[in-house]
């Protein structure tokens, strides 16, 4: 069984790298919205309806990284 430690070591730098990406694309994303007369967030509002596929490639790629990221730590530990 893992302990918390495990846990909290392994999640901690998937957590603070989302928190850090969300506030980079809102951050300014949003700047560069007020800066062109937009609502502030306009923009990935925009992008929500209408995804661009290179974007959801992205994404996927970087989920599949963090499945396999996590399924070998977890099978490393076992050993």
């Amino acid at each position: 069984m893992m302990s918390i430690k495990s846990i909290v070591e392994h999640w901690t730098w998937g957590i603070v790298a989302f928190i850090l990406v969300v506030l980079a694309v809102f951050g300014v994303s949003g700047t560069l919205d007020v800066m062109a007369g937009k609502p502030f967030g306009s923009t990935v509002a925009g992008n929500l309806a209408d995804p661009n596929p290179l974007y959801v490639a992205v994404a996927a790629v970087g989920l599949v990284i963090l499945a396999a990221r996590t399924i070998a730590h977890y099978r490393r530990q076992k050993r």
